[in-house]
């Protein structure tokens, strides 16, 4: 899985094909690059909103803490530090 590093800090790809990402972002756990993982959570929009869970600490409030600081790097990424000043 290639990088998109955002001032340091983002690393990750949106990548148009939701299954390939996926697998790239196991192949990358796999491999040891995050470290031990605990928890991995991840919602998708198709149909209905899934939102799934998985690791040895995944309880439901532990993903809601992820799925919210992951929303907040996106945040970010995609308003804050594109906006004229940003100091990031």
């Amino acid at each position: 899985m290639s990088d998109n590093v955002v001032e340091g800090r983002f690393i990750g790809n949106i990548r148009p094909e939701p299954a390939a990402a996926l697998r790239a972002i196991a192949d990358d756990i796999d491999a040891g690059r995050y470290g031990p993982v605990q928890c991995l959570t991840v919602a998708l929009l198709a149909d209905k909103t899934a939102v799934f869970g998985a690791g040895p600490d995944s309880t439901p409030e532990l993903c809601a803490i992820v799925a919210r600081r992951g929303a907040r790097e996106l945040e970010r990424i995609a308003i804050w530090d594109r906006l004229p000043g940003s100091s990031a």
